[in-house]
């Protein structure tokens, strides 16, 4: 597996030990990553398998007894104060194996490095960890470790008596280095809206009848059951990450902890029209809860663990962070001191303003021991118009990031790898970016990469001169904008799958690729492969005309451009300095801004149906079914092409899916 790619698996980024060794990697990455159900990474499947047992249920979570122990002949126990307080690769003790002596004749006695034993148990699947830790007290011990490297919490799972229950055992304890709070969440509203528009294209073919329509009926049954389940715990346990006395009781009692996650993208549904639902309509909009829960767990770490957090990771930050909470932001970039991998990605629709990467300047330049840095936007693809990146606006000069504005001459000393997402640049400052890391620099990935001036075989041509690459990846949108043919959609070299992302959500995010296939020769596979082996390897440049996208509207930009905007330093410089001028009530509103607490309804309640003063919803039906003419949603005669009705189908298809989910949701029959 190249090592560009591992930051981004299924499981963890990888620990400097293995990216230094190539071949240990490649053992890891073909058999301890393998999982026995394709749908589920290794944590996922022991988070799923604990959160069976309850907090009573103690003695399930307990290391196994000596089942074996007398035919195996392992007696050495290991010490209690180092298991539960140290990480496995800081056991310096040893197992000893008693071999069961044949023919009266004694086998010499067996000590083998805990060390050793641990590297074993790192190959092994999960189901065979499980089966070895029955073998003997010393293997249940050594094994219990290895279970939850990763502590998934869930909104729709009691995960703080889950982790109560796992804090009381300490072999278990001394194996967590990560915790990931998965905080994303739909509300019924918006995925009755969504499985609605995806439903009604086929909803004629649903009355037909026929035994293809009867099994589409039942596969959208199965969506609205998984569905109303998630729910109904979603909503019983209430569960967020803004209590920061109960984050710091945590943290604290998690000696080895040293990664923290929060991702907004992670979702848990199996079935396929859910999984485009929650991509579609999920809370994503809801801005102010993000920015409390990062907040909340920036200040726990602060509070208890500033010096051992190592890796943090955020897979859908809020722009409005770095505003919102502008006046603590020197306090919360202590948080930051001790990274040596920082992961943050962006969540905009619209485009950012100064005041935000000043802020997040402050905390780059804050965090001096990176060794693995990537930021930028990386929004799902979304069939919905959302301008959450430069690629998707009709102004994409408004997203220009001034290079030497954010960062000036500061340089990461020990930075080994940099994935820059979703960022249009400049040439010149890129290549001032990179090559003053050219003494530690050895993984590049540019995905979703615009260049506002200069060219791309400029750029990569510089990079290869003044660069010692072992690694280098582009993908995504790459276009810049006045160069003569440089305008690709490509396909990445290797299946690029953010990190953190649960197994389910790949077939979505792998979508957009799908797309770019189907428009060749542009975004053919090759592409990434040959501007690889450009940069590493020295290989001839050979992309031409043929190769490049055509110009997608009459108003593009070429190398002709006469009237469009150019960088000016003086400007930018200027507006820079102007920053408290700017108006933040205006950028970024939350469509939820407006409501009153206690009044009006707030993003995470219960919300199936809005009717405005009136009485009628936003397709114009009041909440019997009439339309404002006097039809009902079931009348043939309601046809959207004139405009005056929305489509009968998808109204339809919106009251019948509300009915059977308040079916099937307990709070609602009462």
């Amino acid at each position: 597996m190249p090592a560009s790619t591992q930051a981004h698996g299924d499981e963890h980024p990888p620990t400097e030990l293995q990216r230094e060794v190539p071949s240990t990697m490649k053992l890891v990455s073909s058999k301890a990553d393998r999982t026995e159900h394709p749908e589920r990474t290794e944590d996922d499947k022991i988070n799923v398998i604990m959160a069976t047992h309850t907090v009573d249920d103690k003695s399930n979570l307990k290391p196994s007894g000596a089942t074996h122990e007398e035919y195996v002949g392992a007696d050495t126990r290991l010490p209690e104060k180092e298991a539960s307080s140290q990480a496995d690769g800081q056991f310096l003790d040893k197992t000893t194996f008693h071999p069961i002596a044949r023919d009266n004749k004694a086998c010499k006695t067996i000590n083998v490095p805990n060390e050793i034993l641990f590297m074993i148990f790192r190959l092994l699947r999960l189901r065979d960890k499980l089966s070895v830790r029955l073998v003997s007290k010393p293997f249940s011990e050594l094994g219990a470790g290895m279970i939850f490297q990763s502590f998934v919490f869930k909104p729709n799972r009691d995960d703080f008596a889950r982790i109560k229950a796992v804090i009381a055992c300490p072999h278990l304890v001394v194996g967590i280095k990560s915790i990931r709070f998965e905080s994303g969440t739909i509300d019924i509203f918006h995925v009755v809206a969504e499985l609605a528009t995806e439903w009604s294209q086929n909803y004629d073919d649903m009355l037909s009848g026929t035994p293809w329509s009867v099994k589409t009926e039942t596969r959208e049954l199965s969506a609205i059951v998984e569905y109303t389940r998630w729910n109904s715990a979603w909503r019983t346990l209430q569960q967020d990450y803004k209590d920061l006395e109960l984050l710091v009781s945590v943290f604290r009692k998690l000696p080895c902890l040293n990664s923290i996650v929060i991702s907004r993208k992670a979702c848990s549904f199996k079935n396929k029209s859910l999984i485009n639902a929650y991509a579609e309509g999920s809370l994503t909009s809801n801005f102010e809860r993000a920015n409390e829960e990062f907040a909340t767990v920036l200040a726990a770490i602060d509070v208890c663990m500033r010096d051992r957090v190592t890796s943090l990771i955020h897979d859908e930050l809020p722009v409005t962070f770095f505003t919102q909470y502008s006046s603590m932001m020197a306090d919360l970039t202590q948080s930051f001191k001790h990274l040596r991998i920082l992961h943050l990605t962006f969540d905009a629709t619209e485009s950012p303003l100064i005041s935000f990467w000043a802020g997040f300047g402050a905390v780059l330049r804050s965090a001096s021991h990176l060794i693995d840095l990537r930021f930028g936007f990386n929004p799902l693809p979304r069939y919905a118009t959302v301008e959450g990146a430069w690629y998707f606006s009709d102004e994409p000069e408004n997203w220009y990031l001034p290079l030497w504005k954010l960062l000036g001459r500061f340089t990461f000393r020990q930075l080994k790898r940099l994935q820059l997402d979703g960022l249009l640049v400049c040439e010149i400052r890129l290549v001032e970016l990179l090559t003053r890391h050219n003494a530690t620099l050895q993984h590049l990935h540019l995905h979703h990469t615009g260049l506002w001036e200069g060219s791309f075989r400029d750029l990569l041509t510089s990079l290869r001169n003044g660069l010692t690459l072992k690694s280098f990846n582009i993908s995504g949108h790459t276009r810049a904008f006045h160069a003569p043919n440089e305008y690709w959609r490509i396909i990445p070299d290797q299946s690029l799958i953010p990190y953190p992302c649960p197994t389910r959500m790949r077939y979505y995010i792998n979508r957009e690729y799908g797309e770019f296939a189907i428009d060749r020769p542009f975004s053919y596979h090759g592409i990434a492969h040959h501007l690889s082996q450009f940069v590493l390897l020295g290989k001839d440049w050979k992309l031409g005309v043929g190769h490049a996208h055509p110009q997608p509207d009459v108003n593009s930009h070429s190398p002709d451009c006469e009237d469009c905007w150019s960088i000016d330093r003086e400007e930018i410089d200027r507006g820079w300095a102007a920053i408290g001028e700017e108006d933040l009530d205006t950028w970024e509103e939350s469509e939820y801004k407006h409501l009153v607490p206690g009044e009006d309804f707030q993003p995470d309640d219960d919300v199936c149906e809005v009717y405005d003063e009136d009485g009628y919803d936003n397709d114009g039906f009041n909440r019997f079914g009439f339309h404002e003419s006097g039809l009902h949603y079931t009348n043939p005669l309601i046809q959207p092409e004139d405009g005056s009705i929305a489509d009968g189908a998808l109204v339809a298809l919106k009251k019948e899916i509300i009915k059977e989910i308040k079916r099937n949701i307990p709070r609602y029959n009462k």
